[in-house]
């Protein structure tokens, strides 16, 4: 689909296996699970990112 010329300039749509447009999963727009993820993966990284309490490390894109 990637190179498909029918897909040119077609951006931010979620299709499934067989190439047709559909919705995204409920589970996309879960706020509550989209902090849980982000708190897991900064977890899973603390032992190679080095944090300062000092800053503020919120990645909100509000």
């Amino acid at each position: 689909m990637v190179e498909s010329p029918l897909f040119d300039g077609v951006s931010g749509k979620y299709f499934d296996s067989h190439g047709r447009q559909t919705r995204s999963g409920s589970d996309a727009t879960d706020e509550r699970l989209q902090k849980k993820l982000w708190e897991y993966s900064e977890q899973l990284c603390a032992e190679f990112l080095k944090y300062d309490d000092n800053l503020n490390y919120d990645r909100s894109l509000e």
